[in-house]
């Protein structure tokens, strides 16, 4: 291998060339480029501002709805889970509500049933714990 000396002769030249005196007059003529009214000048404080203002205005819409669905979805939980209680745990016999209603209560119940009696009569036919139901 060679050895390689920075200070040879033999050095690659850039291609770019300076003009005489290109220095002595640069700042006037640069001076002379610039325009004479300043440029406008935009805050990017007040540009965030706006987006974050925006972007808070979705955070609170997003989580009030999900606020929102989450109650619903808890309500909705409630009134079966105490549905079903009151269809499978109930004590209260027919005999409590009848010592807890008064006669006016009674009244104000308007059952309306109507069945014939032949229906009746099948339904019994069919039914083979006749003595029971009737016991009942």
């Amino acid at each position: 291998m060679e050895n390689f000396t920075i200070n040879d002769d033999n050095k690659i030249e850039t291609g770019f060339k300076i003009p005489e005196n290109y220095f002595d007059n640069f700042s006037s003529r640069l001076t002379q480029q610039l325009p004479e009214k300043p440029a406008k000048v935009f805050s990017l404080y007040a540009i965030k501002k706006s987006w974050i203002y925006a972007a808070a205005a979705i955070l609170v819409v997003g989580i009030s709805v999900s606020f929102y669905l989450q109650i619903s979805h808890n309500q909705n939980i409630e009134s079966a889970s105490i549905e079903y209680y009151l269809q499978n745990n109930t004590v209260i016999s027919d005999d409590d509500f009848a010592t807890i209603l008064d006669d006016t209560d009674f009244n104000n119940i308007n059952i309306t049933v109507d069945i014939d009696n032949e229906s009746i009569e099948n339904e019994l036919i069919k039914d083979y714990n006749l003595e029971q139901t009737i016991l009942e």
